[in-house]
């Protein structure tokens, strides 16, 4: 006899439970909506560097440049890589911060969307899909990234379903137009690499086995890497076309943490992907040991006369146990990545093997280590619910206990992403009224003080640059200004050099910075060596007091103006005049503004 309480967990568990992400999108955002420009989100990465990247491609988009003059005096279209073209339109008709909270609010729900669809397909389990959806919308992946991060089950699904078609119908729109909007979303380089991998390997398998009826699944993949060619034109072109300069990149020296990395990956992630899923590790191991022996040792006890549950556990077990594997696996990968030999053996090459960075693979843990979790931990809810046997430990339990068993031991890794995700900073930032140390999006761009510093030099913004001094570029860029300085992952070593130049005495001051830049360079700044931060606040007591810039190298790259966060001490000597100090009672900078001289 079934229980009341079974019969409604049975028809929840069949319903749709998709339409959820309308409450916890909402509840996701809420304090970002209600914080506004004051919210809160990572500035590495985000803030002061990759953001500017989609600015440019949606103001420039259509027009066909090959260089976007606002930064470095010209920098290569290909040397302001995106990772999601399908948010580009968002930059050239709004503003730069309503696009951005619309990129934020949609890859959210994507996130949840694509994880709650993959899990479903996979368990036929609302419950357990739900719980997955939610955990990866609430995960604190870098919005900047799109779906590299956030959206591999969407491919994943897709493909699930390509895999079940037979012949071509209607049907088969959704799984292509999922693939259209995974590769529109995803960076080819960055991650879009794994599934192109994987694919290629399941076709390669597909053909052995000789599948007549993989007609869908092969469209798919043509699909697939047709797309990526289109969105990547640029990026072809650099590899197979002279781009007619000599990259910074030919300088690079590629470093790595040594082989011992893969267990901290393993374990918890890393900072530029933090998946948060080791709480979910002891509970997964411990179960597949447990239905490993049940499924082989002791499978005549647990599955007599139950041949049909053991059809079902195995349909779970099977990929669960893959995907732990693979998860072993990606950590080892990225340890030998990081090992001193391959760094070396890197460091031998050029082009593409010297920087295409396979240890990137680990991006998919947002996906794998939630996926395996939810396949691993509908194990017990199909055998105990399922199981012929009296009701007991090792018996039947009723699906309510089930999911209280899942429940307990999902809540430390809800917990941990409750606690370490950017929605809890910005709930803080909400309820204590912004005082809580955190550098808002207010505080970082100064748009109004930007406005003021334009406002006060009163001259077309294309007809001048900038440099910034102990602030970033990427405010500056931002407010429109012109710059000398910015972040670039391609750009001229001709220009490296030149720039080089102006901080060529403070690079003599600090072997880090000097290592920082001329091994890698891709934040081409004014660094300095006595500089507290590279934001510097007005809070903090400090002047440039032996500031040793090249200010006739700057001139060479069309500077005029310094944007300082910090009074330098005696500009005569450098050539400087002081023009006035900007500063608002709500501001995070004092700014000081120095015109070079003729």
């Amino acid at each position: 006899m079934i229980s009341v309480t079974d019969k409604i967990i049975k028809k929840l568990d069949k319903a749709p439970l998709w339409i959820l992400v309308v409450p916890l999108e909402a509840l996701f955002l809420v304090y970002y909506i209600l914080l506004g420009k004051n919210v809160y989100f990572d500035i590495n990465d985000i803030l002061d560097e990759s953001l500017f990247n989609y600015v440019l491609h949606g103001k420039y988009m259509f027009s066909g440049v090959s260089q976007y003059p606002e930064m470095l005096t010209g920098v290569p279209v290909s040397g302001m890589s995106i990772s999601s073209p399908i948010f580009v339109p968002l930059y050239h008709f709004f503003p730069v911060f309503t696009a951005f909270m619309i990129q934020f609010a949609l890859t959210a729900a994507i996130a949840y969307l694509g994880m709650y669809a993959c899990v479903r397909k996979l368990t036929d389990s609302s419950i357990i899909s739900v719980l997955a959806g939610a955990a990866l919308m609430w995960l604190p992946w870098n919005p900047i990234y799109g779906l590299s991060q956030a959206g591999l089950p969407v491919i994943i699904f897709a493909f699930l379903l390509l895999a079940d078609e037979k012949k071509f119908s209607l049907k088969s729109i959704v799984p292509y137009a999922l693939v259209i909007l995974y590769t529109l979303g995803a960076h080819l380089v960055w991650i879009g690499f794994v599934p192109a991998g994987a694919l290629i390997l399941v076709a390669i398998i597909f053909l052995v086995k000789k599948r007549p009826d993989s007609l869908p699944f092969y469209a798919g993949i043509i699909i697939f890497f047709l797309s990526y060619i289109l969105v990547n034109l640029d990026l072809v072109k650099d590899f197979f076309v002279n781009t007619g300069f000599i990259s910074h990149r030919t300088e690079t020296i590629v470093s790595g943490e040594g082989f011992n990395t893969c267990f901290g990956i393993f374990l918890w992630g890393n900072v530029y992907a933090r998946t948060l899923h080791h709480y979910l590790i002891i509970p997964i191991v411990a179960l597949l040991v447990l239905y490993t022996l049940m499924l082989t040792v002791f499978n005549g006890k647990w599955f007599k006369d139950n041949g049909e549950l053991r059809e079902k556990i195995l349909k779970l077990y099977i990929p669960g146990i893959g995907l732990f594997i693979l998860n072993i696996l990606i950590a080892l990968i990225y340890g030998i990545c990081e090992s001193d030999a391959v760094t070396a053996w890197r460091n031998s090459q050029s082009g593409i093997l010297k920087f295409f960075q396979l240890n990137r693979i680990y991006w998919i843990y947002f996906a794998s280590w939630y996926i395996d979790a939810a396949l691993i931990f509908m194990m017990p809810v199909r055998f105990h619910s399922e199981i012929k046997r009296k009701p007991g430990i090792t018996g039947r339990w009723p699906l309510m206990l089930c999911w209280l068993f899942i429940a307990l031991i999902s809540l430390p890794t809800a917990w941990n992403i409750r606690q370490n995700g950017n929605w809890i900073l910005n709930k803080s930032q909400y309820k204590n009224d912004c005082h809580v140390g955190l550098m808002s999006w207010n505080d970082f761009y100064a748009e109004g003080l930007m406005e003021d510093i334009k406002e006060y030099i009163g001259e077309d913004q294309s007809t001048y640059r900038v440099a910034s001094l102990g602030i970033s570029p990427a405010v500056s860029l931002e407010a429109g200004f012109y710059t000398i300085d910015g972040y670039s992952n391609n750009y001229s070593l001709e220009y490296k050099h030149a720039f080089r130049k102006v901080i060529e005495k403070e690079l003599e001051k600090s072997t880090y910075l000097k290592s920082y830049y001329d091994t890698w360079g891709n934040r081409c700044y004014v660094f300095t060596a006595d500089a507290p931060s590279d934001n510097g606040s007005k809070y903090q007591e400090f002047t440039y007091r032996d500031l040793q810039v090249n200010t006739d190298a700057m001139k060479e790259l069309g500077c005029e103006y310094i944007i300082s966060a910090a009074q330098i001490e005696d500009p005569d000597s450098l050539s400087l005049t002081f023009c006035d100090t900007f500063e608002r009672d709500d501001s995070f900078y004092r700014l000081w503004l120095y015109k070079l001289e003729d």
